[in-house]
């Protein structure tokens, strides 16, 4: 079903699970899902590659759609872009992993170089430094993320 322009998922009228379940379900490899990602407007550069090298190879391996918001489209009141990556579920979840790695070694180094050049010996290790993803949801979503008292939102917080 289409509404200004955004794909809303049509659940059988029989389907009594809870939405937890329902979104947890496997979708159907032929239907696009969507995954809106804030990348900060310095980093963004390491996705992009020299002459798009990097996106192009995401895209290809992924086989997923992926967006970069132009320079002046940047979230109101923040310095960051909003990638957004389109395609069956397994092509999204490919390439949000490949943007990630992506964005993980160029801040490890970015790291590195910082800690070489305020004359530090041995930069952290990759694995010491934390890992953000930033995503965006529709605000009808919110409720169903942070689920019943936040408790949802808790265990994906003890988990990480």
């Amino acid at each position: 079903m289409e509404e200004d322009g955004k794909r809303h998922a049509s659940l059988p009228a029989e389907d009594h699970s809870s939405k937890r379940l329902r979104l947890a379900e496997p979708a159907d490899e032929s239907t696009h899902q969507h995954l809106k990602m804030l990348v900060g407007e310095k980093e963004v550069g390491h996705v992009i590659g020299r002459g798009g090298e990097v996106l192009r190879q995401i895209r290809s391996d992924s086989q997923a759609r992926v967006h970069i918001s132009a320079m002046d489209e940047l979230l109101p009141l923040t310095r960051e872009r909003i990638i957004t990556i389109s395609g069956s579920l397994h092509a999204l979840l490919a390439a949000q992993h490949l943007l990630s790695e992506q964005l993980h070694t160029a801040r490890t180094e970015r790291a590195a170089k910082a800690a070489i050049a305020a004359g530090e010996t041995a930069p952290p290790p990759a694995a010491e430094q934390p890992r953000t993803l930033k995503l965006l949801f529709p605000h009808v979503s919110c409720g169903v993320i942070m689920g019943r008292g936040g408790s949802f939102i808790k265990e994906l917080m003890v988990r990480a």
